[in-house]
């Protein structure tokens, strides 16, 4: 296994040896810098394959690339490593499918139908889209933390009950919605010109003024003013929705009824009345919409695993009774926020490695 990408405009290479997992980086840099770049660029690899090793790290640093190491650290700050079962993104179809994947025909083993449908959709991520995935989590600390939560509630070593995983999903979901609003804010909003957003609330704060004013109420109380004010905002329940409509993301009636599930979620309404299978679903779901929007975000479009059928299917629920065993994330808009336009220079490695570092994560201690 091997990856490259560009951050910083740098060049690194991140690479697998037994049960380390090597990052070395081809261009000058401090020790401190390099470890701040090192675990978002492990975070981004871990969110994408589902696995990264972060139990341990080993710096070594060297002037020239043909000299001996010149100086050695040792970080055990790190996460711990990251695997679960919950990614969504597989080059490989078989982890896609949960039927028999050949059939007997004519003497001789054939590939399934839905197998072949699967491998004439798959798409890499390229390394473009993994360097801009790295650069979003390094630029913006808030997208960060959406990838952190992800890690942490998706990790297999975190025993988390179902309210509690769909809560933190909830919170997710909400974080990255708000960024995604946010990049696109004059998109958004009911009444795009805002001179005539203005007007429009002056016309009515002036209006609710006159009215306590005409029955002796005293002054707006300042809640409404408020209100008023926000009334080209969209409601809590469509920010949610928006950020999908901007990435092209089509929205099932299944999808919105998932999403509302968030505020029940975050505020404990009547959650322990639904069936384990449900409520596990419902998570598998919350898990799904919430990592489209990072690899739409990202600039990347295909199919992603349908966990649900993976992990339900057996259970002969009729909402999964037609589905299939990917989900496609459709197209990309051309305008996407402010990153749609990242361009990485290729940057040619320093003729002279000044305060070069490699750094060395061990995998799980348990290998």
């Amino acid at each position: 296994m091997e990856s490259a990408l560009v951050l910083k405009k740098k060049n690194f290479q991140l690479y697998q040896l037994n049960d380390f997992f090597i990052l070395e980086i081809l261009n000058s840099i401090g020790y401190e810098e390099f470890n701040q770049l090192s675990r978002v660029i492990l975070a981004a690899f871990g969110f994408i394959t589902g696995y990264v090793p972060l139990d341990y790290g080993y710096f070594f640093s060297y002037e020239n690339e043909s000299d001996a190491f010149t100086g050695i650290r040792f970080n055990s700050s790190f996460l711990g490593t990251y695997k679960t079962n919950y990614a969504l993104f597989s080059l490989n179809a078989y982890e896609y499918f949960t039927g028999e994947p050949f059939t007997f025909e004519d003497g001789e083993f054939k590939k399934n139908d839905e197998i072949r449908e699967i491998e004439s959709k798959l798409k890499a991520i390229t390394k473009k889209m993994f360097s801009d995935f790295c650069y979003m989590m390094n630029d913006d600390r808030n997208f960060a933390n959406v990838i952190f939560s992800i890690l942490e509630v998706n990790n297999t070593k975190n025993s988390l009950s179902l309210l509690s995983t769909g809560a933190l999903y909830s919170v997710a979901l909400e974080r990255i919605t708000n960024i995604i609003s946010q990049d696109n804010e004059d998109n958004i909003a009911p009444i795009k010109d805002k001179g005539n957003a203005k007007e429009l609330v002056k016309a009515l704060v002036d209006l609710a003024k006159d009215f306590f004013k005409s029955k002796k109420l005293g002054i707006i109380p300042h809640a409404i003013e408020a209100r008023l004010k926000n009334i080209n905002s969209l409601t809590n329940q469509d920010k949610l929705y928006k950020p999908y409509e901007i990435l092209n993301i089509p929205l099932s009636p299944e999808d919105k009824k998932i999403i509302k599930y968030r505020n029940d979620f975050l505020h404990g309404n009547n959650m322990e009345e639904l069936e384990f299978d449900e409520l596990f679903r419902i998570n598998l779901e919350l898990n799904f919409l919430v990592n489209t929007l990072v690899f739409k975000k990202i600039g990347w479009t295909g199919i992603v695993k349908n966990l649900s059928k993976t992990y339900l299917e057996h259970k002969e629920l009729e909402i999964l009774k037609d589905a299939k065993s990917y989900k496609e994330l459709g197209t990309i808009n051309k305008t996407i926020g402010p990153y749609d336009v990242l361009k990485h220079e290729s940057c040619k490695a320093d003729s002279r490695q000044q305060s070069a570092v490699i750094g060395m994560i061990l995998s799980d201690p348990d290998h």
